[in-house]
């Protein structure tokens, strides 16, 4: 249990690190900022897979490695850390028609479209992923190229925003959201 707090505090201090809230031993928070790399640094590796359903049947797929966490969700991550959030309320799964490049600024979709899924939560393949999934029905048609995953079902914090081809959905067609969040330790 040691270990595990004293894994936690230092992923902790290494995200408010990131964010310029505390500084590392000799480094200071420019050289962070140019995006420079730490030994012994965990690593933080996103992953969105999206089912197109149609009549029960999966129709496509679309796949999304490392987009963007979001600065608010790296804040809510800290918050989490602080007692002042749930981490495990990350499970909403909202889709939309928003086509510009994700950017860690995002602090919501570009065009969202329909209601957001409530997303179950779970483990994944590893005792180091983080998994969420979440299926949405559409009521009309769109061409969906963005999911994100919020804290709530209406507003809240979105913790990473995916952007993709277009699927092309019509009314009653399904898209299943798989989120992943990795955290490996460092070397």
């Amino acid at each position: 249990m040691r270990k595990y707090r004293a894994w936690l505090h230092s992923l902790g201090m290494r995200i408010r690190y990131r964010l310029g809230l505390a500084q590392r031993g000799r480094t200071g928070g420019d050289e962070a900022q140019a995006g420079m790399k730490f030994e012994g640094a965990a690593t933080i590796r996103t992953r969105g897979f999206f089912e197109h359903i149609r009549d029960g049947k999966v129709i496509g797929t679309r796949e999304v490695v490392n987009e963007v966490v979001t600065d608010t969700g790296v804040a809510y991550i800290v918050d989490a850390f602080q007692d002042l959030a749930e981490l495990e309320n990350m499970k909403y799964h909202a889709f939309g028609t928003g086509a510009v490049a994700a950017d860690k600024t995002d602090a919501g979709l570009g065009a969202e479209v329909a209601t957001r899924a409530t997303g179950t939560t779970e483990g994944g393949a590893s005792a180091w992923i983080y998994k969420t999934v979440g299926t949405v029905t559409f009521a009309g048609a769109f061409a969906i190229t963005e999911h994100g995953v919020f804290s709530a079902a209406v507003a809240g914090v979105m913790i990473d925003r995916h952007v993709f081809a277009a699927i092309n959905v019509v009314a009653t067609d399904q898209i299943q959201g798989t989120y992943e969040f990795t955290i490996t330790s460092g070397s």
